[in-house]
């Protein structure tokens, strides 16, 4: 069970190194790595961790989240931009999965979309 454990958490860091390093182009609409991942996925591989595997798999969920939103951002440019600030400090990972416990049939993406959308508006010029 340790070696799936850790299997999956190994392709959960290369899906997002993967992102983040990307230079391929994607449209617009397009997901790719852990927000591809149906809520019940994350539910089930966070519900089989140990703490150190849950605070990672947290971690690379948040960070993921991050990317997204801010690249939602650059897409909505000055005047439609989120001020995402807050959530650089808040356990983004654990809202995500505690969103998803109530949305098991949606991807993370969806979730993300979400906060995203409710999260207030940037200032000017900073976004």
């Amino acid at each position: 069970m340790t070696y799936v454990n850790n299997a999956a958490l190994l392709l959960i860091a290369a899906a997002s190194t993967a992102l983040s390093v990307s230079s391929v182009s994607a449209r617009q609409d397009s997901v790719v790595g852990v927000g591809d991942f149906p809520c019940a996925t994350y539910i089930r591989l966070y519900d089989d961790r140990d703490n150190n595997g849950r605070k990672l798999l947290l971690q690379r969920v948040e960070e993921w989240a991050l990317g997204y939103m801010s690249g939602l951002n650059k897409r909505a440019g000055d005047g439609a931009a989120r001020d995402l600030s807050f959530y650089e400090n808040a356990d983004l990972g654990f809202s995500i999965l505690s969103q998803c416990r109530n949305r098991t049939g949606v991807n993370i993406s969806a979730i993300v979309r979400d906060i995203y959308a409710n999260a207030p508006p940037a200032l000017p010029g900073s976004a």
